[in-house]
């Protein structure tokens, strides 16, 4: 299934046409599903779940009335990392604005959350590391008991978006 026209159509090549311009993967998915689905649809949800043999807290019995500031600064590739420099900058800025906010990084694998840990930890002990976690609910549910995502990443900036949570992804 084919989100544009190519060159040259292969036998069974499905080409689902729509304006692609703002490359916005939302609406690619919604007319996924109205054509799977043979039915018009005017909204898509997205289909997001967390570990279903867990008990979660509710996010309401969470945060204390504290804004609570999740970053994810590691992107897929360098290209769209923060550096450690330009990010703590960033923290003393959200923490002049908002002194009781709660700010988390997010550690999207080992490596990363021991180099999260030895740049920020003992800079600013206001900012809590999220530790790497092998089971993705976990960062997830860290996502779903937000008030704000800034990330790099699409998977933030969609499970943000999937609990509609602003979110500012930063390219």
């Amino acid at each position: 299934i084919l989100f544009s026209s190519p060159r040259k159509k292969r036998s069974g090549d499905v080409i689902l046409n729509g304006n692609w311009s703002n490359k916005h993967l939302s609406e690619r998915h919604r007319k996924f599903v109205e054509y799977i689905t043979k039915s018009k649809s005017k909204k898509y949800n997205y289909d997001i779940y967390l570990n279903p043999a867990k008990t979660y807290l509710a996010k309401k019995n969470y945060k204390n009335n504290k804004p609570k500031i999740t970053i994810n600064i590691f992107g897929s590739n360098s290209n769209n990392t923060l550096s450690a420099i330009w990010t703590q900058g960033l923290l003393k800025k959200l923490k002049l604005s908002y002194p009781d906010s709660i700010i988390q990084l997010l550690s999207p694998s080992i490596n990363k959350q021991h180099i999260l840990e030895s740049a920020f930890n003992s800079k600013n002990c206001d900012v809590k590391i999220i530790p790497y976690q092998k089971e993705l609910s976990e960062t997830l549910n860290e996502i779903r008991l937000s008030d704000v995502v800034i990330t790099t990443d699409t998977y933030t900036s969609h499970a943000a978006s999937a609990w509609n949570i602003p979110v500012l992804v930063l390219y």
